[in-house]
């Protein structure tokens, strides 16, 4: 009774209610033992995968990783390549001169002009190259140190969250099997009060004892089945 009211409680119901929402709770079935083979290698390698703890730490590693390429790619120097290509146009109004003196024209239009542009007519080329040296180093070297140490303090607790967790699996799987052989050892104590009730009750139907045995042996049975 002290059991079923506080599972009442953990469900809610009203204590002076009546049926359904009230009364006793009555169980639709009976729990069931069913033993179902297991594999240790495939709970720890389930749990190394889904345990939030070790998904955060996954992600943690991932994280100062990204800091660590981004720290060391500020430490290269850099290098640029440019290659440009051009065509100006020039067709326009062309001046012809002689020792300084005008002495003639050619005219071009604005139109021709855009044709040599398009056609690469007159050909240009440059080619750059850039080099320069980050001068922000010792900044950068202390980061990138930084970032490595949290890498490793980061891996170092995945370390011990992987031994923490194999040691809960272990221990969940003693634990398992010491419910196995307290479920066997439970069931051949219930069979052996069942046969001592059964004898003792025929021995009282025989007249050969009293019934003061067959309680005890009767007591005995109910615990055994609890």
């Amino acid at each position: 009774e002290q059991t079923e009211a506080r599972l009442k409680l953990l469900m809610n119901m009203p204590s002076g209610a009546a049926p359904p929402e009230g009364g006793a709770i009555i169980p639709a079935d009976r729990p069931v033992v069913e033993k179902k083979p297991f594999s240790a290698e495939e709970a720890l390698r389930t749990a190394l995968e889904q345990r939030p703890e070790m998904v955060q730490s996954g992600l943690e590693i991932a994280n100062h990783d990204q800091s660590i390429t981004s720290f060391r790619n500020q430490l290269l120097p850099q290098l640029d390549l440019t290659l440009q290509a051009w065509s100006p146009g020039q067709s326009g109004v062309l001046y012809l001169y002689d020792t300084g003196n005008l002495i003639g024209k050619v005219e071009g239009s604005r139109a021709e002009a855009l044709k040599q542009a398009m056609k690469m007519t007159y050909k240009n080329w440059s080619l750059r190259l850039d080099f320069s040296l980050p001068m922000s180093k010792l900044f950068t070297r202390s980061s990138l140190a930084i970032a490595e140490m949290n890498k490793d303090q980061a891996e170092l607790r995945r370390e011990r969250q992987k031994q923490t967790i194999e040691y809960e699996i272990a221990d969940a799987i003693k634990t398992l099997q010491n419910a196995e052989r307290k479920i066997e050892s439970s069931r051949a104590a219930r069979e052996l009060q069942e046969k001592r009730v059964a004898a003792e009750t025929q021995r009282v139907q025989l007249g050969l004892v009293g019934s003061e045995w067959l309680l005890s042996y009767q007591r005995q049975l109910t615990s055994a089945r609890t």
